[in-house]
């Protein structure tokens, strides 16, 4: 898999060929994603809106980290997630299926996204962006896998309120919920699958944060040192 050039741009962007996307607009496109989702459940469209809100993500995603030597293989992942999306919404019959090019496309960018923060040289808007975007980008990863484990049995998981499935807000619910280890309780993992996932989850949350932390001190730290006056 590619990935993003060793050092940043000196405009600070993840996609040197893209001038008007950065992880900026990745993480504007995750929060629209993030705070709609609540709201358009009850709507009677609510998959096609969704299906839009995943759409902005995707494709804000792909202009951001995809560099020219990588900008065709991550536009022909987008392309097969986004059709995917649909072909899913319209054939339910082959609806896990598609899910399988969404979780390449989200490890490709989650990949680029993190080579990106690992090989920063400074702590600027874009790293802090792109910091918090691969967090949620890792979200959502989960919360298709989940999606996809619950197609395909539905026993997987045990809600509290009756009618619930692992789909859509409730998937994206749980993922970050376990995520951020919280684990509120009101949905239980009940296949190995199910629970493997869910502590693979709650392991990648912790041990991001905890290599996020020492990365951002250890790159802030480096130039205060380089600016300390020869003394010599």
């Amino acid at each position: 898999m590619p990935m993003i050039s060793s050092s940043p741009t000196p405009e600070g962007r993840i996609n040197p060929s893209a001038a008007r996307f950065t992880s900026v607009h990745l993480l504007i496109a995750l929060a629209l994603l993030f705070f709609a989702s609540p709201f358009i459940q009850e709507l009677p469209s609510a998959k096609v809106i969704q299906r839009f809100f995943v759409a902005v993500v995707f494709l804000s995603a792909l202009f951001a980290v995809a560099s020219r030597g990588s900008l065709l293989a991550g536009s022909l992942l987008a392309a097969a997630a986004l059709i995917g999306q649909w072909v899913g919404f319209f054939i339910p019959a082959v609806a896990p299926y598609t899910l399988l090019p969404a979780l390449v496309f989200l490890i490709f960018v989650i990949a680029r996204v993190l080579g990106y923060i690992l090989s920063a040289t400074e702590v600027d808007n874009e790293t802090l962006c792109a910091c918090l975007s691969g967090f949620l980008m890792i979200g959502l990863l989960w919360a298709t896998g989940f999606t996809l484990l619950g197609q395909i049995d539905p026993k997987a998981f045990a809600f509290t309120l009756p009618g619930q499935t692992m789909d859509g807000f409730e998937a994206f619910y749980f993922s970050f919920v376990t995520l951020s280890t919280i684990g509120y309780g009101d949905i239980t993992p009940i296949s190995r699958v199910a629970k493997m996932l869910s502590v693979m989850e709650a392991i990648t949350g912790m041990f991001y944060v905890a290599v996020l932390v020492a990365r951002l001190v250890s790159i802030y730290s480096t130039p205060s040192k380089k600016a300390k006056p020869d003394v010599n």
